[in-house]
């Protein structure tokens, strides 16, 4: 009766010499053991070779315990911020964490590559896992520049400076 996810159970004590004994009620709480997930698939689009790119999610633990979590089969190409995705929810907390997909490039490849994984979120009382489908084409830009940052030295008003930098088509 009452509350959901509550059992009361009534127990009676009796003690050796005494007429009366002592009643008591023993309560427990049930509580899922789910963390739910934000969304089951990411797709990342389109992504040079040379960047990151970073998606969102949030997790939330449904339960009234504290869950450790982890991500597990993670390929190179995919990690997870903060901690490498480890870590513990407290009861009810959600939290935002970064998916980050960098594609690599083998050297022969002169076409985009397309990458597509399956992550899996572990709850510490989870019954099974949870699937996060990830895919995004990794690819070469067009043009490439001999350096990705440009330094000039101290420069007085009215001075130029300057400094070379080569762009080839690739």
């Amino acid at each position: 009766e009452g509350e959901a996810g509550k059992i009361v159970v009534p127990v009676t004590m009796q003690v050796e010499g005494q007429a009366l004994g002592s009643e008591l009620m023993v309560t427990a709480h049930i509580t899922p053991s789910a963390i739910e997930i934000s969304r089951s698939t990411i797709d990342f689009g389109v992504v040079s070779v040379y960047e990151t790119a970073i998606q969102t999610i949030e997790i939330t633990n449904t339960s009234a315990l504290a869950q450790a979590y982890a991500f597990k089969k993670l390929p190179d190409y995919i990690s997870i911020q903060p901690q490498d995705g480890l870590g513990t929810l407290l009861p009810f907390e959600t939290l935002q964490l970064d998916v980050l997909f960098s594609p690599s490039r083998h050297p022969h490849d002169d076409d985009d590559k397309t990458f597509k994984a399956e992550v899996f979120l572990e709850g510490q009382y989870a019954v099974e896992p949870i699937k996060l489908a990830c895919s995004g084409t990794g690819c070469v830009p067009p043009l490439r520049f001999s350096t990705s940052q440009i330094q000039f030295a101290a420069t007085c008003l009215g001075d130029r400076r300057s400094q070379k930098v080569t762009m080839s088509n690739i």
